[in-house]
């Protein structure tokens, strides 16, 4: 045989030997520092309770679920009491004029729904009348403060809605 011949067989005998030998094989890199995967960020199941109780009341709020949740959560709200003002006020965003929240006798509008739910969220969490609400997170508490004339029967049909989420 050639010099050429032995050359490009020991090449090809080569390319297959590492062909078979990595083929179907994680490449592990070594290292010092361990390795440890982040994880895998979990969807919030609350987002997907909200959903399934606007959709059951056929609502457009349903758009809104994640938003509700994330403004909760920012203003420290319970993220389940903008959502059932908003079945109490206007049948689950079904009948409003301005918010779906009956604010300001339903004359203020911050926007789009989704500025509405963030404006709302903003005033009962800063508001100086919901100061007892936001220490007890008490539904009661809040039905005085949000509807104090009718306070009785508003917090009623405000547990009605918490309980069907």
């Amino acid at each position: 045989m050639t010099r050429f011949a032995i050359t490009f067989f020991i090449l090809i005998l080569i390319t297959y030997v590492f062909v078979q030998f990595t083929k179907n094989k994680e490449t592990k890199i070594i290292s010092p520092i361990p390795y440890s995967p982040a994880p895998t960020p979990q969807p919030d199941a609350r987002i997907k309770l909200l959903e399934a109780f606007f959709y059951r009341y056929n609502s457009k709020l349903v758009l809104y679920a994640e938003t509700f949740i994330r403004t909760a959560d920012a203003e420290d709200l319970d993220w389940k009491l903008l959502p059932v003002v908003a079945c109490v006020e206007s049948s689950c965003g079904k009948f409003y004029r301005q918010n779906a929240f009956g604010w300001g006798s339903d004359k203020i509008d911050y926007g789009t729904d989704a500025q509405d739910i963030a404006g709302v969220a903003s005033r009962i969490a800063s508001l100086s009348y919901y100061k007892t609400y936001n220490k007890t997170k008490d539904i009661y508490d809040f039905a005085r403060a949000y509807n104090a004339p009718f306070a009785e029967d508003y917090y009623r049909k405000l547990t009605y809605f918490y309980r069907k989420i």
